[in-house]
């Protein structure tokens, strides 16, 4: 089953509305684009069982939903906090309605990823940066650990856009 991401989604103009991580689109991942629209299986990349579920599903694309707590990039949906009970810190995330402890970070996801990521089977992301502040370095340790794990991604349009495109230049001239 095809499951697109959303009518905002859909029509999106690849030049002025989506933003990739520098990563050369070549084959096999022109799976990315089709006739110069967004077209692709996609489903959650949210939690580990999240993406083994749709791998098996023959998945091309995985969505992930980066949240910034204290400097740390969290794969999650929704809010996050982190409370102390007793001696311990209980790492909290309301996500669609249920309770995420300890969320994985997003160098755990992408590292997951990469662990199913094969030539006959080459897996991408799509990134939408959810809460938290995404200054520079963190947006540039995101690029990071997509290049470490030789990821593609979609960036999804938000509001950090524009530091986003500032650091992927920055990125592309030093190359």
């Amino acid at each position: 089953m095809e499951n697109y991401p959303g009518p905002t989604w859909r029509d999106l103009d690849l030049e002025k509305d989506i933003t990739m991580n520098g990563f050369p689109i070549y084959d096999p991942y022109l799976f990315f684009i089709k006739e110069q629209r967004l077209r692709w299986k996609h489903r959650s990349g949210n939690t580990i069982p999240d993406i083994n579920r749709a791998f098996l599903e023959r998945t091309t694309v995985l969505d992930i939903d980066a949240t910034n707590f204290k400097k740390k990039t969290l794969v999650l949906h929704g809010l996050y906090y982190e409370k102390s009970l007793g001696k311990h810190k209980a790492a909290i995330g309301i996500d669609f309605g249920r309770l995420t402890i300890n969320p994985p970070t997003f160098e755990e996801i992408i590292k997951h990823i990469n662990s199913l990521n094969t030539k006959e089977n080459p897996l991408g992301v799509s990134i939408q940066l959810k809460h938290g502040e995404f200054e520079e370095e963190i947006l540039e340790n995101i690029l990071d650990i997509l290049d470490k794990f030789n990821i593609p991604a979609y960036f999804i349009p938000d509001t950090h856009r524009g530091k986003l495109e500032g650091v992927i230049e920055k990125r592309i001239k030093s190359i």
